[in-house]
């Protein structure tokens, strides 16, 4: 198996488990009164909310932002190592940035060393 059917095969495997988790959801909201389903809203707000611009960091995670900000036109997706370069700053810095990124779900990792904006939006604000 090549490594675009690897990729492609993964990639349906989260499809069809995206669509079982929506599917449990669904019907387990669909059996909630109304009022009570906004009760639940509000409960899981902090999970469906828009993923909140870092507002702490040093230069690095600043320029790792800016990076992902002024090529979101042009491009989504960046590997770990083309970051490093276009940064000009140390793996290990780079690394840390990126993890914090994605623990604040402004990006999100696609692969080994492949890393995307969340929802594919470029996200206003400093870091």
């Amino acid at each position: 198996m090549s490594l675009a059917q690897k990729i492609q095969f993964n990639n349906e495997l989260l499809d069809a488990e995206i669509a079982m988790a929506v599917d449990v959801m669904r019907a387990a909201l669909e059996r909630l009164p109304v009022h009570k389903r906004e009760a639940v809203k509000a409960q899981l707000a902090d999970l469906l909310e828009k993923p909140k611009t870092p507002q702490r960091g040093g230069d690095v995670l600043n320029k790792v932002v800016q990076l992902f900000q002024r090529a979101a036109n042009d491009r989504k997706e960046w590997r770990a190592a083309e970051i490093v370069t276009a940064v000009n700053a140390e793996p290990k810095q780079v690394y840390n940035a990126l993890q914090y990124l994605r623990s604040r779900r402004v990006i999100q990792k696609k692969g080994y060393g492949l890393y995307v904006l969340e929802d594919g939006t470029v996200i206003e604000g400093s870091p």
